[in-house]
Order: structure tokens, then sequence, then C-alpha cells
């Protein structure tokens, strides 16, 4: 599989539990696996992998962490950019941004119309 081709299939959902729960369960692993592979609390796993029930309050790992998970889940750079973009508020503009290769001027044209800051 080539580094920028993502695991996942194209029409999957593209939040952080809903990738964090894909990539376990090809990888066949469980929270409690992933988390002593990765030198981390079952917790911090199990926040990335579970939905808030506040909006306001969404989890957002250290990249540090996103970037184990992947290694420990086998995973290529797409994957890697999925998660990052996933696990923030910008994430779904830049996943558009990188993978349609647009110019800045058009990722912050798109940024200012929902609202958030340019870059």
């Amino acid at each position: 599989m080539e580094y920028n081709t993502p695991k996942i299939p194209r029409n999957h959902k593209k939040t952080l539990p809903d990738l964090i729960n894909y990539y376990l369960a090809d990888a066949g692993l469980t929270q409690s696996e992933l988390a002593k592979q990765i030198d981390k609390s079952k917790s911090t796993v199990s926040r990335m992998a579970s939905f808030s029930l506040y909006k306001e309050k969404l989890h957002h790992p250290k990249p540090q962490t996103l970037i184990a998970a992947c290694l420990a889940l086998g995973l290529n750079l797409a994957d890697l950019g999925l998660l990052v973009c996933a696990a923030y508020s910008d994430g779904d503009i830049l996943y558009d941004a990188f993978m349609q290769h647009c110019h800045l001027d058009d990722v912050n044209a798109a940024l200012h119309d929902k609202g958030r800051d340019l870059l």
C-alpha cells in the first residue's frame, strides 16, 4: 500500500472515534492493548475512540499520541493525516485541501466562510 493511500474505504466517516475504532478493528486490537503499546492509559485511548456527550468538549489528543497510535496500528502517512484532521476543529477543511492540493488562498477562504481562524 502506498504511503498516500488511506487504509479506510473512501465513503467511511472521518470522525476521530470512527477512525480509531475502524483501525482498532482492522488491526485486531482492543483499546487496552493499544494503550499498552503506546504507553498511555486506557482512558486516553477510550477518549479518542468515544464520542463526547458535549460537543464543546471534544477530545483533542496530543500529536505525539496520534503518531504513536499510528505506529502501533501499522498505519501510513495518509492515515495519520486523517487522524490529525479528524482530531482538530479545522480537520475537514484541511483534509480536503491536502487531498485536492488546494492553494493556501482557497483554504483560507473556506476557513473564513466557516468562521474559523485563517492559516
